[in-house]
Formats: C-alpha cells, sequence, structure tokens
C-alpha cells in the first residue's frame, strides 16, 4: 500500500489496501485488506483474553493490558467510521459556519433570492442509484439521476464525456443528467449538471425559482469562523513562504474569541480541528487562507487505551517485582 501511493496517490492506495477487506495483488491474486486483518487481529486477542488468561488475581495485569490492546482496536474501528475531513478557505474579511468536502459531492437545491442565508435541500449523489426516483415535497418535483460520471468534461455539444479517475481525487470532476417533473405535472424535462462549472442552473420549480447545483458537498459546524487577517513571511528574494498564519473570531452563540491559527498550532473546538493547510494571492493582491478541517469524535480514545494498557503493564511488572522479593 505504501509503495502504491508513488504511482496512484494517497487516496487510492489508502481505498485500496487499508480501507478494503481484500485486493487482488499483481491483479490476479487474493490477499486480505488492512482492515480484514484488523478484524481477525481483534477476534484472536479477544478469543485468548476470555480463554486463555482465567480471572486471577495473579494475572490482573495481564488481563488489563489485553482490555488496553482491545480498546485500541476499538479506538481505530471509531475514529475509521466517524472521521470527517473537509475544508474551509475564506477571503480576509469573510466568514462561514460550512466546510467543503475534497471527494464527496452533493446535488443541492436552495430558492433564488438575496438573502445571505440560504435554505439549501441537499443529495448525497454517490447515494442515489440510477433511474431511482425522488420525490421531494419541499421542491415539490420528482427527479432521478439517469446518468452519472464521476470523473468527466461536458463537451459543447452538451455531451458527457468519460475521463479515468485522476490519481488525485480533488482532480475529478463529475457530470450528470437529471430528469425531473413537478408533483401536479406530467411533463418531463432534463437539465445537465457539470461539476466543474461553479455557477448554477436557474429553473423554475412549482412557481418558484430555484438553482440547481452539481457541488463538493458541504458540512454544517458548530461554529462561525471568520478570517480577521492573513499573514505569510517569505524568504528574501522569492515568493516561497517561510511561515504563514491566520487570525481568525470565532462565533458559538453568546461566545465568541480571537484565535491565531499556524502551523502546528491548530484550533481544537469540540469534535473539530482546524489546521492551518495552504493560503493563496489572486492578482488583484487579495489573499485567502484554506484551513483542513478534521471532525473525530473518537480522538480522546486512543489516550484512554494508552492509560489502561500503562496501568496494565504498570500492575504487572510491579507484581512481578515483588514476586521475586
Amino acid at each position: 500500500g505504501t509503495v502504491a501511493q508513488i504511482d496512484h496517490g494517497l487516496y487510492e492506495a489508502q481505498k485500496t489496501f487499508f480501507f478494503s477487506w481484500t485486493f487482488l495483488a499483481g491483479g490476479f491474486f487474493p490477499l486480505p485488506g488492512a482492515q480484514l486483518t484488523l478484524w481477525i487481529l481483534f477476534v484472536n486477542l479477544l478469543a485468548a483474553t476470555v480463554t486463555r488468561h482465567v480471572f486471577r488475581w495473579s494475572n490482573i495485569g495481564i488481563l488489563i493490558i489485553h482490555l488496553g490492546l482491545l480498546t485500541y482496536f476499538i479506538s481505530a474501528f471509531v475514529i475509521f467510521v466517524s472521521t470527517q475531513e473537509s475544508q474551509v478557505t475564506l477571503l480576509e474579511g469573510d466568514g462561514t459556519n460550512v466546510s467543503t468536502a475534497y471527494h464527496e459531492w452533493e446535488l443541492a437545491f436552495w430558492p433564488e433570492d438575496d438573502s445571505h442565508v440560504k435554505d439549501v435541500i441537499s443529495y448525497n449523489i454517490s447515494h442515489l442509484k440510477p433511474e431511482q426516483f425522488v420525490s421531494d415535497l419541499k421542491l415539490k418535483i420528482n427527479f432521478s439521476v439517469t446518468h452519472y460520471q464521476s470523473n468527466a468534461k461536458v463537451s459543447a455539444a452538451g455531451e458527457i464525456i468519460s475521463l479515468p479517475p485522476d490519481k488525485e481525487p480533488e482532480q475529478n470532476f463529475p457530470a450528470a443528467i437529471i430528469q425531473w417533473t413537478t408533483m401536479n405535472s406530467s411533463e418531463t424535462q432534463t437539465m445537465l449538471l457539470d461539476g466543474a462549472n461553479v455557477k448554477p442552473l436557474e429553473i423554475d420549480m412549482g412557481g418558484k425559482s430555484w438553482n440547481v447545483s452539481l457541488r463538493r458537498a458541504r458540512y454544517p459546524l458548530p461554529l462561525v469562523i471568520k478570517l480577521e487577517e492573513f499573514t505569510a513571511d517569505f524568504y528574501p528574494g522569492t515568493e516561497v513562504a517561510k511561515s504563514f498564519e491566520s487570525y481568525v473570531k470565532i462565533s458559538h452563540g453568546d461566545f465568541s474569541r480571537d484565535v491565531r491559527i499556524y502551523m502546528n498550532h491548530p484550533l481544537r473546538f469540540k469534535s473539530y480541528t482546524f489546521f492551518q493547510a495552504s493560503y493563496s494571492i489572486d492578482e488583484l493582491g487579495r489573499e485567502r487562507s484554506t484551513f483542513a478541517v478534521v471532525r473525530n469524535v473518537g480522538g480522546w480514545m486512543p489516550y484512554v487505551s494508552s492509560l489502561i494498557t500503562f496501568l496494565g503493564l504498570s500492575i504487572h511488572f510491579l507484581m512481578m517485582a515483588f514476586r521475586r522479593r
């Protein structure tokens, strides 16, 4: 899996070897993936704990060690299924309470108005099965995805041209054809959505104007983060940044505070961590700062596992020492 990152990239290697149950070595020989291997190790350790180590006070340290190792596996599973990675890019003076996914895409609808607060209805596009009809009472339409390509380009004639997946999934842009009818009409209409086109389509549905877009999925944040100032220190005579940092204001209800985010000093809020990831400066000299956002509800669990294992080792070695004396 580590070697495969050279040709296939980090994301594809993780998906093929580490997140999978099995994979084909050389394209034909089946081998267990990391997920299957970890489950086998977990079951083996659990069985050994229950059947081989009978509860006795002399074994209490070893039993606690096994409990700590078992919680390591449980921690890994919780973190694997619950971790959510996304990003936030802000222009100086702008704020937001949503982050943007790296790889997931959504079919989003929102009303055409001048309000700053958008009431968005969205569907994970990869979860919609081909030809599956969805009835949305708020939109007052029935729709289905008749064609979807995870990486494609749309020709000038309106045709979807499929492209091979890029090894960097951020470079994949999907395209889809959506068929829809209003609930009080049987007339079928079709729209073509291109993920590479950031401008949404404007269509009339049920007598109301809506914007429709195929875009990277948005995740709500438990706070509003506003970029107050971005600063970068460059090496003399170059455009290579030696260091860069962001001064942000975070707000949550009546609570607000100023925070400085820079390399190896992220912002932590509840189960979210905001890392300083990158920046950009456009032709007008406007500065944008990008934060990697990681939501990890089980981030505390490995620490508990470590403490349990340390406690078991301490008890075991102390009991051995006293027994020798």
